[in-house]
């Protein structure tokens, strides 16, 4: 009797202790299938609470991507895109997103225009079934139906004046997804943390002794190197690149940005841009904007101060320029590349 309630005992402590050590507090990760991505999630806390949260974080990213989404059928992204004039009493998700992406292609002169799902399904650079050049007719029937002006935000409805314009939030989803999980997270009991949307990612908390998070510049010509590192203690950091969606046509390569000026993928010697900001919308959208308005364009809008961010150019001759703003936080680390001036 002695020997088996000795063994209970002693099973009883190794449980605890098992169950105490599996529940300290560490840096640990999750991983969410949602908007189209890999959403990672590093979060400092106990198993438990880390498990809450992400859990919490996926309801609210799947709540966001089925109201944004046009590739969802009953999303109002997809409703707005039907046969229809006008979406009535819209949700607050898209309300506050689809008013943030016409402010920004207002700013930016339509660089950034959520209204270039027509171009983005003829040109349908994600199907590899689809093996031509649209045509001159094709892109500008395209083109026609491609305007942020013919969208008017109204106090209980969003108003198409072209019943045929189509809406893609995909370059600003991904920002706003990321604020509110990342707000959310700023208010639970997780000492700090950083979540990835592929081309966007986003930090929160306080590492211990104030260090700031380290996050890496993939490298656009080889994407398992990293040609540099940004140093932030919070924010957001949106990347886009033509190196992420593209397809080769009769040996020439064409990826998923356009200039709406002709209706082709952008070609203006960039081929990646990095945006900081402390609005993940923003950084989403002016990630794209920078990218269409180029080297020149995107330092104007810089030095504009319209929208308070840093930014990392990256050229197809391996030139890297950064605004200012990031002197001392962006350590280059790859031989391969330089760092020049706006100026020079």
């Amino acid at each position: 009797m002695k020997k088996i309630v000795s063994f209970i005992l002693f099973f009883s402590i190794l449980l605890i202790s098992v169950t105490s050590c599996a529940d300290q507090q560490k840096l640990r990760e999750k991983n969410i299938y949602a908007m189209d991505t890999v959403i990672t999630l590093r979060l400092y806390g106990t198993s438990a609470d880390v498990n809450s949260a992400a859990a919490k974080c996926e309801k609210i990213i799947k709540n966001i991507e089925d109201i944004l989404s046009r590739t969802v059928s009953d999303s109002e992204c997809s409703a707005l895109n039907g046969d229809t004039d006008a979406l009535y009493y819209p949700d607050v998700v898209f309300y506050d997103t689809i008013s943030k992406a016409i402010e920004i292609a207002e700013i930016t002169d339509g660089a950034y225009d959520p209204t270039v799902a027509t171009l983005i399904d003829l040109w349908a650079i994600n199907d590899p079934a689809v093996t031509e050049v649209p045509t001159e007719e094709k892109i500008n029937d395209a083109l026609s139906h491609i305007g942020y002006d013919k969208l008017t935000v109204e106090e209980n409805k969003i108003v198409k004046s072209d019943i045929n314009t189509k809406i893609d939030l995909g370059s600003i989803g991904k920002g706003y997804a990321c604020e509110k999980v990342i707000e959310y997270l700023s208010a639970t009991e997780l000492g700090y943390g950083l979540v990835s949307f592929g081309g966007n990612v986003s930090v929160f908390g306080l590492k211990p002794g104030g260090e700031k998070f380290t996050i890496a510049i993939r490298d656009p010509f080889v994407q398992t190197d990293v040609v540099g590192n940004i140093s932030i203690d919070s924010g957001f950091v949106s990347v886009s690149g033509s190196y992420e969606r593209f397809k080769e046509i009769d040996g020439e390569i064409y990826h998923h940005i356009f200039d709406l000026s002709n209706g082709y993928p952008v070609n203006n010697g960039l081929v990646s841009v990095a945006v900081i900001s402390k609005n993940g919308m923003e950084a989403d959208a002016l990630s794209t904007a920078l990218f269409v308005l180029g080297l020149d364009g995107g330092y104007d809008l810089y030095i504009s101060e319209k929208y308070d961010f840093e930014a990392i150019f990256i050229t197809e001759n391996k030139d890297i320029y950064i605004t200012e703003g990031l002197s001392d936080n962006f350590i280059l680390t790859s031989d391969d590349y330089v760092i020049k001036n706006f100026e020079n």
